[in-house]
C-alpha cells in the first residue's frame, strides 16, 4: 500500500494561528470519521508523489484561509459527505481555494473584517464540483470573489454583509460554469457587481435578496448564457440587470423593489427572453431598455408613483402581451422606435 499511512483514532486539530500550516507531500491520510482541523492552511499540491486523502465519514474538515490540492493524477481525494470549512479570524488575508479539479460535498468560505485595505480578495481556482458552496462575508469584510475555473455547483449561496469599500463583486471568468441555484443576499451600502463573463454559463435559478442601500448590478455579458429564471427583490437599493453582447436564452424574470429603482437592459442580439415582470412601490421608477433583435414573452410593469418606461430601439422584436399599470401618480411611458410585433 501507500506509505507512510496515518489513520486517525481521534479528532485531529492544529491551532489556527499564523505559524501553523499543514503540508502533505506523500502517503495516505484517513480521517476515519473524525473531525480534522489543519490550522491556517492545508497544502497537498507540492510535488508529484502519491497522495491519498480520505475524509469519508468526517462531519467537518477545516483549514484557515488556504486549501490547495494538486491537479496531478497521483493525488486522490475522497470527501464523501464531509463539509469543508475555510474560516480564519484575522484581517489582511486573501482567501484561496485551489480544489485540484476534485469533487466536494458542502464547502463553506468565511471572511472577516479587513479594515478597508484593498487586494485581499477570495479566489476559487481549478475545475471543481460542489454539492453546495457557501460564501459568507461577515460585517465589514465583503470584498471581491473571483471564480476563476469552471465550476459545477448544486447550490451557490453568498451572504454579503457590509463592506469598507464602495464597490465589491462576484465574477465568473471561465466558460461553461454550471450552477443549479444561485442565491445572493446583500446588506450595507456598497455597490455590488455580479459579473457573469466568459460564455456558456448555465444558471438554472438566479435569486437575489438585495437589502443593501447601494446598487446591485447583475451583468450577463461577454458571451451567450442560459439562465432558467431570475428572481430579484430589493428594499431601498437599486437593481440594474443587463443582458449584453450574446444571444442569451433567459427564462421568466421577476424584479421587485419596495422603494428603489429598477433598470433592465436587454441588448443581446437575437436573444430569447421569457416573461418579464417589474414591480416598484412608493416612488420607485422602472425602465426596460430593449436593443437589437429579440423574442420575448409577456412584459408586465407596475408602479405606484414612479414612472414605468419601455424604450425599444434597433432591430426587429416579437413580444407577447405588453402591460404597464400605475396605481398612484406614476406615469406609463412606452417608447417603441423599432419594428415590434
Amino acid at each position: 500500500g501507500i506509505t507512510p499511512k496515518w489513520t486517525l483514532a481521534s479528532a485531529f486539530s492544529i491551532n489556527n494561528t499564523t505559524s501553523n500550516t499543514t503540508v502533505f507531500t506523500a502517503g495516505e491520510f484517513i480521517s476515519n470519521g473524525f473531525n480534522v482541523n489543519f490550522g491556517r492552511a492545508f497544502d497537498a499540491s507540492v510535488g508529484t508523489r502519491i497522495r491519498n486523502l480520505n475524509f469519508t465519514g468526517s462531519a467537518e474538515v477545516r483549514a484557515g484561509y488556504d486549501w490547495r490540492i494538486s491537479t496531478n493524477g497521483n493525488t486522490t481525494l475522497n470527501m464523501g459527505t464531509s463539509k469543508l470549512v475555510l474560516d480564519y479570524n484575522t484581517t489582511y488575508i486573501t482567501l484561496n481555494f485551489s480544489g485540484g479539479n476534485r469533487v466536494y460535498y458542502d464547502v463553506e468560505l468565511h471572511k472577516y473584517y479587513n479594515n478597508g485595505f484593498t487586494g485581499y480578495h477570495a479566489n476559487i481556482n481549478d475545475n471543481n464540483t460542489f454539492n453546495s458552496l457557501l460564501v459568507n462575508w461577515r460585517p465589514s469584510a465583503a470584498e471581491n470573489l473571483n471564480i476563476l475555473g469552471t465550476q459545477t455547483i448544486g447550490t451557490f449561496t453568498a451572504n454579503f454583509e457590509s463592506s469598507p469599500f464602495t464597490a465589491i463583486s462576484i465574477t465568473l471568468s471561465s466558460n461553461s460554469n454550471q450552477i443549479n441555484t444561485f442565491n445572493l443576499t446583500t446588506r450595507g451600502n456598497q455597490t455590488t457587481n455580479i459579473n457573469i463573463n466568459g460564455t456558456g454559463q448555465n444558471i438554472t435559478t438566479y435569486n437575489v435578496n438585495h437589502l443593501s442601500t447601494g446598487t446591485l448590478n447583475s451583468n450577463f455579458q461577454t458571451g451567450s448564457h442560459t439562465i432558467g429564471a431570475l428572481n430579484l427583490t430589493a428594499t431601498s437599493g437599486a437593481l440594474t440587470t443587463s443582458f449584453l453582447n450574446g444571444a442569451h436564452t433567459v427564462g421568466n424574470t421577476s424584479i421587485t423593489s419596495s422603494t428603489g429603482t429598477i433598470t433592465t437592459n436587454m441588448q443581446g442580439a437575437n436573444a430569447f427572453y421569457g416573461n418579464y415582470t417589474a414591480t416598484t412601490g412608493s416612488s420607485g421608477a422602472s425602465t426596460l431598455n430593449l436593443t437589437n433583435a429579440m423574442t420575448a414573452g409577456d412584459i408586465t410593469m407596475q408602479s405606484v408613483n414612479g414612472t414605468s418606461r419601455i424604450v425599444s430601439q434597433t432591430g426587429n422584436k416579437t413580444f407577447g402581451k405588453v402591460k404597464i399599470t400605475t396605481t398612484g401618480t406614476g406615469i406609463p411611458d412606452p417608447e417603441f422606435y423599432s419594428n415590434t410585433t
